[in-house]
């Protein structure tokens, strides 16, 4: 499966901040990493930081590269929202549309199995392998939505090279380093002294 993911320098990854899903639709940071380079899109201005975004989108996506989402296929994250809290704010429709979307998220279950990590799966992917971006740790850093999707684009890199560190191998590199048993092995019993020099003199 892994195979089936397209190079690294193939694709760019996304990545915006709202407000709790609960609260509010605001969106307050937009963020494109492409070619290990990130982009953010923020301010005042939220329907102008929401243009740029989808303009920069639709260049990568004309340009052939095919962007990585994690979970924003909701009404409420993703395309939709975008989309929604745009007209919201104008009065103007815009267009955003995620040509061959890789929904990394789903990606990694198809892989791995279901039960591949513990949730929530973003966060314990960064404690496993010793990234930024959990928001367990830095939700408050001025970082952190830079953070988040370079933990994306480590994860995926991590993942095309097999060397993603999981719940399922964790464990199983734990057992392979446990130290195995000495065992003595068995010698041959001794020969009896008497008749070894019976055998020596005939």
């Amino acid at each position: 499966m892994t195979n089936s993911l397209p190079p690294y320098n193939k694709v760019f990854f996304v990545h915006y901040q709202c407000d709790n899903f609960n609260e509010g639709e605001r969106i307050y940071n937009m963020c494109i990493c492409h070619n290990h380079k990130v982009k953010q899109y923020d301010g005042d201005d939220e329907a102008v930081m929401i243009a740029q975004y989808c303009e920069r989108v639709k260049q990568l996506c004309d340009e052939g590269f095919i962007p990585v989402t994690w979970n924003q296929n909701r009404k409420y994250f993703g395309i939709d929202h975008i989309t929604s809290r745009y007209k919201q704010l104008t009065g103007v429709d815009i267009e955003l549309a995620y040509t061959n979307e890789i929904d990394l998220a789903s990606s990694l279950i198809e892989i791995f199995g279901d039960d591949y990590v513990t949730t929530p799966r973003l966060d314990r992917l960064a404690l496993l392998n010793g990234s930024f971006g959990s928001s367990n740790e830095s939700n408050n850093s001025r970082t952190y939505p830079t953070n988040r999707i370079l933990l994306n684009s480590k994860i995926y890199h991590k993942t095309i090279h097999n060397r993603l560190k999981t719940d399922q191998n964790t464990r199983t590199d734990s057992v392979k380093e446990q130290p195995e048993l000495y065992i003595k092995p068995l010698t041959a019993p001794k020969k009896d002294f008497t008749n070894y020099l019976i055998h020596t003199n005939k």
